[in-house]
């Protein structure tokens, strides 16, 4: 999981495919390990296109 990129318009972009349609998902690991408590867990944001999950906790802007 990598951090999700910000365009210049300020829209959020998949760092692997920059797609801009993104799900809030959880990823299998943290509910595997975790169980029910992972829905304390803050869901990250998984690519419509691609399928690659995007943290965005620490968002970074591109020009």
């Amino acid at each position: 999981m990598r951090i999700v990129a910000i365009d210049k318009d300020g829209h959020q972009r998949c760092w692997w495919c920059g797609g801009l349609e993104f799900t809030q998902a959880r990823i299998t690991r943290e509910t595997i390990v975790l169980g029910i408590h992972a829905n304390v867990t803050k869901p990250t944001l998984r690519c419509a296109h691609c399928g690659e999950y995007n943290d965005i906790s620490r968002a970074v802007e591109h020009a």
